[in-house]
């Protein structure tokens, strides 16, 4: 019943739709997700399954930030995803770090082939759960999961916990959206991830850890100087610290048209800084 309702209200909303679409007030869009989209739809565990426009695709819930931005508008990072798919050489790796469910993890797998692979790495247990579905949804056999953080040395880091699941955070849980708890999970470098994949050639690497980014790269010296991938990131934090780590080692950072807020294509010299 709830679902034949809101296929006969949802037109109604295409103003609050259009101004979640095209507003960049970070507060007035959470309150208008959280106290009225969301609850227009389906509670959980409710879901759909969604094609994603580079390839492939996923389960994702009503009420999650991500299945609501696919529900109403069709896609996730449509430009980043087309970005990292055209870079990902296939053949190669692509490591996925805060692979999430797997919007990334997919499309990827699929762009490397079969003689390629992706390294997913995820810290939160619930997400590497539904991120080993959605790889089993598309019959994939090259991606690698991986349930830990990545960080700048090895041990145990706090996992905090958002009321999304996209927004867990090893560092602050963004956009007011923390509740509090928090699990234990183990942390890796990457430069040791990858080595333990017998150091292949990386074609890409994106970087997606709500706030830690900085310390993934300090990690993973090894891996960019042998591979020279090119870099997909999000940046939480001021993307000028990430200038300062990305500079010396010859990349240069430039954000695509069609690229939301923060995310970034980080290319190193000598290649083709083109969109996608």
């Amino acid at each position: 019943m709830r679902k034949l309702v809101l296929r006969v209200l949802w037109p109604l909303t295409w103003p609050v739709r259009s101004y979640w679409i095209h507003s960049e007030r970070k507060l007035g869009k959470k309150l208008l997700v959280d106290r009225v989209l969301k609850r227009l739809m389906p509670p959980l565990p409710a879901g759909f399954e969604a094609e994603l426009p580079s390839g492939g695709k996923v389960f994702l819930h009503y009420r999650e930030d991500i299945g609501l931005v696919v529900f109403m508008g069709g896609a996730f990072e449509a430009a980043e995803s087309a970005a990292a798919v055209k870079y990902a050489r296939p053949g190669t790796v692509a490591v996925d770090v805060g692979a999430n469910v797997g919007m990334f993890t997919i499309p990827l797998a699929l762009a490397v082939g079969q003689r390629g692979a992706v390294l997913a790495i995820e810290p939160s247990p619930d997400n590497v759960e539904r991120l080993k579905s959605n790889v089993e949804l598309n019959e994939l056999d090259n991606v690698i999961i991986r349930p830990l953080a990545v960080a700048d040395r090895p041990g145990e880091l706090h996992l905090h916990l958002a009321a999304d699941p996209a927004f867990h955070s090893t560092t602050t849980v963004a956009e007011a959206r923390a509740v509090g708890e928090t699990v234990v999970v183990r942390a890796e470098t990457l430069d040791v991830l990858w080595e333990e994949a017998g150091s292949p050639l990386v074609s890409l690497v994106k970087v997606d850890t709500e706030g830690g980014e900085l310390a993934v790269l300090r990690g993973a010296e090894r891996l960019f100087e042998r591979c020279r991938p090119l870099l997909l990131v999000e940046a939480k934090s001021d993307e000028r610290i990430l200038d300062e780590w990305l500079v010396p080692r010859g990349y240069s950072r430039t954000r695509p048209p069609g690229f939301a807020v923060g995310n970034f294509l980080c290319v190193p010299a000598g290649l083709p800084a083109e969109g996608p």
